[in-house]
């Protein structure tokens, strides 16, 4: 299947209140409640954050864990070089 480029801006896993438990879902999986930033862009999608370097880019294996950290096992990592 194609790969798809993705980056999370809001993860809606965190949000705190709302959804009840999905049923048929995984222990203690609860629905997420979506997220519409149509506002906040806006009211703030002119806003210049500035310039940043990336360290590095992970390429995560969807449905794979670290688990130690619990977040996404890295299937690969490309270090950009600047600090």
């Amino acid at each position: 299947r194609p790969v798809k480029l993705h980056a999370t801006v809001i993860n809606t896993r965190y949000r705190k209140g709302g959804g009840g438990p999905v049923h048929g879902g995984p222990k203690n999986f609860k629905e997420r409640i979506p997220f519409d930033g149509t506002l906040l862009l806006e009211q703030h999608g002119k806003l210049d954050l500035g310039v940043h370097t990336l360290p590095a880019i992970h390429i995560s294996q969807r449905g794979a864990y670290d688990s130690q950290t619990g977040y996404y096992k890295s299937f690969h990592v490309m270090e950009m070089g600047g600090a």
